[in-house]
C-alpha cells in the first residue's frame, strides 16, 4: 500500500463512517451528533500534537526510520 492509497482508504473511512451516521441516528438529532463528532476529534489534535512533538524532535535523524515503521506497521 502506497501514501496515496493510505490517503484514499481513509477517506473513503470517513465517508463510509458520516454516511452510516446519516442512516442510523433520527434527523432530529443528526445535528447534534455530528457536533459531538467533530468536538471529540478536535479535542484530541492538541494531545497528538504534544505527544507527535515530543517524539519526533526536530534534530533528530531517526524521525524518518520512525515515521516509516509506522506507516508500515498501520498499512
Amino acid at each position: 500500500m502506497t501514501i496515496d492509497q493510505g490517503l484514499i482508504d481513509t477517506a473513503l473511512l470517513g465517508a463510509y463512517f458520516f454516511s452510516i451516521v446519516q442512516r442510523e441516528v433520527d434527523n432530529e438529532f443528526l445535528g447534534r451528533v455530528f457536533g459531538i463528532v467533530f468536538t471529540v476529534a478536535v479535542l484530541f489534535m492538541p494531545i497528538g500534537t504534544w505527544i507527535f512533538s515530543i517524539i519526533l524532535q526536530a534534530k533528530n535523524s531517526l524521525n524518518f526510520l520512525f515515521v516509516g515503521l509506522m506507516i508500515a506497521a498501520l498499512s
